[in-house]
């Protein structure tokens, strides 16, 4: 039963498992802020340390962000399959095309995609998580025609959501001051009721997130932004916001539940 004064949010944020800087910054936004949401990348070595961070986490959703590119330049990752088995899907070192745009140009087919997605989903659960949706890394569903529709039907079959979850998201509204600072003024602007948000890609701004990056958008800046979604989901003065309004964070499964679904 939803309270008449109650706004309800189902937080959720990106890249779980990219490298230990995200990692640290999830496990603490779930423990000392209001993340209840994520996806897994588990196609980058620091996914088996999130999957046991996380593994039995109580209150909180885990997802699966599907990755079928690698979009940094120093960084980079290949499929969870052998490349040999899904040639098609990566470049001449075997690892995931940086763009979607390039994975588009080699002519992806469509059954080595969707085998490297179940060999995600396979890895995941294999690690112990329990994990309840589906959504894509930097939206590659255009590259093959008819892939939406194939990841829906995969989805389904796995029993997992995909990404289209029906919840109105918080709106955007005009507003100065810090991220912190309008991510409260989008709170302030909404009335009682359920939403959704993402909350983008958290992490601390260490050296290793400064490692990333790519023309048009330096290391430097990948790893403040990152630390603002940190900040977003866990300073003090969100959290005691959040207590006060109030502002119940949720899962995507409490979320669905209280539109009856």
């Amino acid at each position: 039963m939803k309270k008449s004064d109650t706004i309800y949010l189902v937080t959720k944020a990106d890249d779980l498992g990219s490298n230990d800087s995200a990692n640290r910054a999830f496990i603490d936004a779930y423990h000392s802020g209001i993340l209840k949401n994520g996806v897994i990348m588990m196609t980058c070595a620091s996914a088996k340390e999130a999957a046991e961070q996380f593994r039995g986490a109580k209150g909180f959703c885990m997802g699966l962000h599907l990755t079928l590119n690698a979009e940094w330049d120093k960084v980079r990752w290949g499929p969870v399959l052998p490349p040999e088995k899904v040639p098609s899907i990566v470049d001449q070192n075997g690892h995931l095309f940086q763009t979607t745009r390039a994975l588009h140009a080699n002519r992806p087919v469509m059954e080595e995609i969707l085998a490297e997605l179940q060999a995600q989903l396979d890895l995941a659960r294999q690690y112990g998580l329990e994990i309840t949706f589906a959504d894509e890394h930097m939206g590659f569903e255009w590259v093959l025609e008819g892939l939406d529709e194939e990841i829906d039907k995969w989805c389904r079959r796995n029993g997992l959501l995909h990404y289209n979850y029906s919840i109105p998201e918080l709106p955007e509204i005009p507003a100065e001051g810090n991220p912190l600072e309008r991510f409260i003024a989008r709170l302030e602007a909404v009335e009682p009721g359920v939403y959704y948000i993402h909350m983008g890609h958290p992490a601390y701004d260490t050296p290793e997130m400064r490692e990333l990056g790519h023309p048009g958008y330096p290391g430097e800046t990948v790893a403040t932004e990152r630390e603002w979604d940190r900040l977003t989901m866990m300073d003090p003065q969100v959290v005691e916001y959040c207590k006060s309004k109030p502002v119940i964070p949720v899962t995507l499964t409490e979320a669905l539940r209280l539109f009856g679904r």
